[in-house]
């Protein structure tokens, strides 16, 4: 990866992709791997900064000292999360 442009408008877009190519430009859809390098990096910024970081521009500001690599998916992904454990229903009269 070489960077990461967030939301780019439609003439933006189309300068990226012919300047790059469209083959290869990735649309990033919120599975991101974060190793502890990445988390380093994102706390460190996190102290300089009275905002909350944004993933993308921190994973943009990473990509360009660090190795990210890309993976390409071509099938549909949906997120279920982790499961929650099972709780117990709570009553104003303690667990059923």
């Amino acid at each position: 990866m070489a960077t990461i442009v967030e939301k780019p408008d439609p003439l933006h877009a189309r300068q990226l992709a012919d300047d790059h190519g469209p083959d290869n430009l990735r649309l990033l859809l919120g599975r991101v791997r974060l190793t502890p390098g990445l988390l380093h990096h994102m706390s460190a910024a996190a102290r300089r900064t009275a905002t909350e970081p944004r993933l993308s521009l921190a994973l943009a500001a990473y990509a360009r000292h660090h190795r990210v690599d890309v993976v390409t998916s071509h099938m549909p992904m949906v997120d279920l999360g982790a499961p929650e454990p099972a709780r117990p229903h709570v009553t104003p009269y303690g667990p059923r």
